[in-house]
């Protein structure tokens, strides 16, 4: 809780709960070689179906997969936001700063071909239940 001077109290109820699902969420369901990047995004949800406010700081594993299941892929890439014109969301410039990907990624094509673009939630504190 926070006094002002005003005497005044506020109050801030927070809610913490379990994810029990995650969603790869863009505009974008093709790339296209020498355009700007696409941003994707993941949603989280608990067991009755309620969006996540935020997942601000929380380590997201990003992966870019080819067809076949065993196959690694090179038609696209992540771009970080410090090597984009856009302004990294609040939470996700401070993972990239250390090395990590956030609830929001950049990804461009490099060359024609198709490939899946696969999450999960790296620590394992926050691990789909």
């Amino acid at each position: 809780m926070i006094f002002y001077e005003t005497g005044e109290q506020v109050r801030c109820d927070v809610i913490v709960d379990r994810i029990a699902s995650i969603q790869i969420v863009t505009t974008t369901k093709e790339l296209h070689l020498e355009e700007a990047p696409s941003k994707f995004h993941v949603r989280a949800y608990d067991a009755k179906l309620n969006e996540f406010t935020t997942l601000d700081g929380v380590p997201i594993n990003w992966k870019l997969r080819g067809l076949k299941k065993e196959e690694s892929t090179s038609v696209c890439r992540f771009i970080p936001f410090t090597q984009s014109p856009y302004k990294a969301p609040a939470g996700v410039a401070a993972l990239e700063t250390n090395g990590l990907r956030g609830s929001t990624v950049l990804v461009e094509g490099v060359k024609t071909g198709s490939a899946y673009i696969i999450v999960d939630l790296g620590d394992t504190y926050y691990q789909v239940s």
